[in-house]
């Protein structure tokens, strides 16, 4: 079959000197351009009928945005789709569902990404005729994109393991666009990242040796990055990195870095799990612990309430220093800390003092200063900071935070707070 390809690429063509699986198919063509051209003109038709029907195919553009097309058509010679958003959602028993949302709007078709517009035309669904003819409009586009490298191969690859007899034109085709036309072919997977699968590709034993020391690489960097995660600063939380590492054992099942890597991974797994279990079994005693502050607190009874949020706080804290990038901890923790601090608001005086200043200058501070930084544009975070500035006597720091609230939030109830306490500090 091979040696048939190779003698097909250095015979003398016919008379329109076309690629021999141009000749099979298009005897009468001129070009592959032509070919390319009438292929757009039956794509755009054929997602016409799908979507007059109330079949609107389901696609994707920009950074996998999904899309149903609602029309297709050329305009003013620039062949353009009809496109309506879809919001993708999960139902309780796992399945995926979409439904369309907003108004239609338009996009050339020259914007498609090839690898959406290939797993939308489902050569599989095709006549060899029309996979051909789609697998030349692919190759003719020359998309920029480098996920979009394959596409064309990727087309000719679904006709050359259904049809035998095709498969030296087909072989001849690809080793020519794909690979200079050197060395012979096999059909191989490359991996999708996009949409975490395998995608069968005719490939040579250099480009697939290139593809598998390139996944190989990506397995190392990507195990890296979750070790380096739970062993250092964290940016994403302990559930997140055990997801990840999960989606890791997936993905990359079938490279020989996993098989390197499979006793590490075992272990760093374990520790997670146990980490996991650790943070969680504290922010359950700080939860039980702040439950039981506030009760003391609707009996009036501060001098019971104050060492339960302390308490509470601590247990926050430790849970949190396990968990370091949870948002949902650090919350927990900095508003333990202000209440552990016994804020009060003496209308009388109308002025802020709190028991134990001491515990905000100490915890508080810090811990809404953080939360703060990664939340800048939250009134209701920004209050309580602003707050905490004003129990420790750092009035010109509390207006900073009080102004900003103000000009975010001009007609809110939280600018409205914050200028009432600025107005309090003045009085001072």
């Amino acid at each position: 079959m091979r040696f048939l390809a190779a003698l097909l690429l250095s015979t003398s063509l016919c008379a329109a000197d076309l690629d021999p699986l141009i000749a099979k198919f298009w005897p009468d063509a001129e070009k592959a351009e032509d070919v390319a051209t009438q292929a757009e003109t039956e794509l755009l038709a054929w997602l016409k009928a799908c979507a007059d029907k109330n079949q609107f195919p389901r696609t994707h553009f920009e950074n996998g945005v999904p899309y149903e097309v609602r029309d297709a058509s050329p305009k003013r010679k620039k062949a353009e789709l009809t496109l309506r958003r879809l919001q993708r959602d999960v139902d309780d028993a796992g399945n995926t569902r979409y439904t369309a949302v907003g108004d239609d709007l338009s996009k050339p078709l020259s914007q498609w990404p090839s690898r959406y517009a290939l797993i939308t035309f489902a050569p599989e669904n095709h006549t060899d005729q029309q996979v051909v003819a789609f697998a030349i409009w692919l190759y003719q586009r020359k998309s920029p994109d480098k996920k979009d490298q394959f596409c064309g191969n990727r087309a000719l690859t679904v006709l050359h393991q259904r049809n035998t007899e095709l498969r030296p034109l087909i072989e001849a085709w690809v080793l020519q666009h794909d690979f200079e036309g050197k060395g012979t072919l096999q059909v191989g997977e490359i991996w999708d990242d996009e949409f975490r699968n395998e995608r069968k590709v005719l490939l040579t034993d250099d480009a697939e040796e290139k593809l598998v020391k390139a996944r190989n690489a990506a397995a190392q960097a990507e195990y890296a990055r979750i070790h380096n995660e739970f062993s250092r600063a964290r940016t994403v939380t302990l559930q997140q990195l055990l997801s990840a590492l999960d989606a890791w054992e997936r993905d990359f099942a079938a490279t020989e870095e996993f098989t390197k890597r499979r006793t590490d991974a075992g272990k760093l797994r374990a520790a997670l799990a146990t980490a996991i279990a650790d943070a969680t079994e504290l922010a359950a005693s700080a939860k039980t612990a702040s439950d039981e502050a506030k009760e003391f607190e609707g009996k009036a009874r501060k001098d019971q309430s104050r060492p339960k949020w302390k308490e509470a706080a601590e247990l926050f804290e430790k849970a949190l220093a396990i968990d370091s990038a949870s948002m949902l901890l650090l919350t927990q923790t900095a508003n333990a800390w202000l209440k552990a601090a016994d804020p009060e608001y003496f209308p009388a005086e109308d002025r802020w003092g709190c028991t134990h200043e001491d515990r905000i200058k100490k915890h508080a501070i810090g811990w809404w200063d953080k939360l703060a930084a990664l939340k800048p544009d939250d009134t209701a975070t920004l209050l309580n900071q602003g707050l905490c500035y004003q129990l420790t006597g750092q009035v010109g720091r509390a207006n900073e935070i009080y102004n900003r609230i103000v000009l975010l939030e001009p007609t809110g109830t939280n600018a409205a707070e914050a200028k009432r306490r600025m107005q309090q500090m003045k009085k001072k």
